[in-house]
């Protein structure tokens, strides 16, 4: 199942829809995850301007005011939903993947600002995943990058960095090396620009097993101060099996 995360900074905005809708079918994604979408009532006009025409089937968590909000669409014809768990900072979707026996859960992630509430999602998300086995990908803006060389032009938060690196070690989690770029949020301010990775892929142990030549990659920057991210599971031909003969 291939993956695409954005943080929109708002649904509405022009021309983003055929933007993500051309990545979208480009690359073949079966799942869009979208962060920061600032709009109450959503309708499916507007997330099928995202999608594009074939079938999907989508979800959404509302912002509070004009902060936060996220939505989640998917291919039915891939991904089979069995359950969904809504959360202000994130949304849950628990299925089936075509073809796939185990469970499978997909969980798109805006996380706030301050640290404290950080530590809170991030007990909340440790807490799920350990009662829940099966194929875990959390496609997120996190909000938190894990060591400095992440951060260009800013200070780093030791005790965001040390919360998000205690529940990634504590719940399992790995992620791949992501190839076209170092980070994938950019501000410019009065002192210059500022980039930090702060959007990525986090996978359980069984995702990397079940899948090591997936591909993770960051996609260009157009209508969003933050770039498209990109999972793509990459099936490789090494050719026949060679055999031999021995005489016996």
């Amino acid at each position: 199942m291939n993956i695409l995360s954005i943080n929109i900074r708002g649904v509405r905005g022009v021309g983003k829809g055929n933007w993500i809708k051309d990545v979208r079918e480009s690359n073949g994604v079966d799942f869009l995850a979208m962060q920061e979408t600032q709009s109450v009532g959503v309708s499916e006009s507007c997330v099928r301007s995202y999608w594009g025409r074939s079938k999907m089937e989508w979800e959404v968590v509302d912002p509070v005011g004009r902060s936060g909000g996220i939505i989640s669409v998917w291919d039915p014809g891939v991904f089979c939903k069995i359950d969904c768990v809504k959360d202000r900072n994130f949304m849950l979707i628990k299925g089936r993947i075509k073809g796939c026996e185990e469970m499978v859960y997909v969980m798109n992630v805006y996380a706030p600002q301050k640290v404290r509430e950080k530590r809170d999602l991030w007990s909340r998300i440790a807490e799920i995943k350990e009662r829940n086995d099966g194929l875990w990908f959390l496609i997120a803006d996190f909000n938190a990058v894990r060591v400095q060389e992440e951060r260009y032009g800013s200070a780093l938060n030791y005790a965001c960095t040390q919360s998000f690196n205690l529940l990634i070690a504590e719940s399992d989690l790995h992620e791949y090396h992501m190839a076209g770029g170092k980070y994938t949020f950019l501000v410019n301010g009065d002192r210059g620009a500022k980039q930090s990775k702060i959007d990525r892929l986090l996978v359980s142990r069984n995702v990397i097993e079940s899948c090591p030549v997936a591909l993770f990659s960051v996609l260009s920057r157009r209508l969003s101060d933050h770039n498209p991210i990109l999972f793509v599971v990459r099936e490789i031909s090494y050719g026949p099996e060679p055999f031999r003969f021995f005489s016996s």
